[in-house]
């Protein structure tokens, strides 16, 4: 393939992405509003930001509905839930404190004594 040809087909594909994310910002937005409605509801009636269920229930349903880029779709999923969960946390002032343990937590997994322990008959 050419350079011209092949810039000519990357810039026609170029433009149908540039469509299609033209319509993807408006819809993250109103999905990061209805968040906000959710978290005054979770703050008014004393609930945590996470619902663990909920959300895996979603990521099985987007994976199934994804077909062969189920995982993929699946990805996509977790992060637009987390950064939902994070503008929650924000709105509700909390969770703070889980976050600066996270912050400071080690990031240097400990040394493995490098013995084997099973329960069993001693073998030889």
């Amino acid at each position: 393939m050419e350079t011209i040809e092949y810039q000519e087909k990357l810039g026609k594909i170029r433009q149908e992405i540039d469509e299609i994310d033209s319509r993807l910002l408006p819809l993250f937005l109103e999905r990061m509003r209805c968040s906000e409605k959710v978290a005054a509801l979770k703050k008014e009636a004393g609930a945590p930001v996470l619902n663990a269920g909920r959300e895996q229930e979603i990521l099985a349903s987007i994976r199934e509905k994804g077909g062969e880029y189920g995982a993929e779709a699946e990805a996509l999923y977790r992060s637009i839930m987390s950064i939902s969960r994070m503008r929650q946390h924000q709105l509700l002032s909390g969770g703070e404190e889980l976050r600066m343990l996270e912050r400071q937590a080690s990031r240097k997994m400990p040394e493995c004594p490098g013995g084997v322990v099973c329960l069993g008959v001693g073998g030889e």
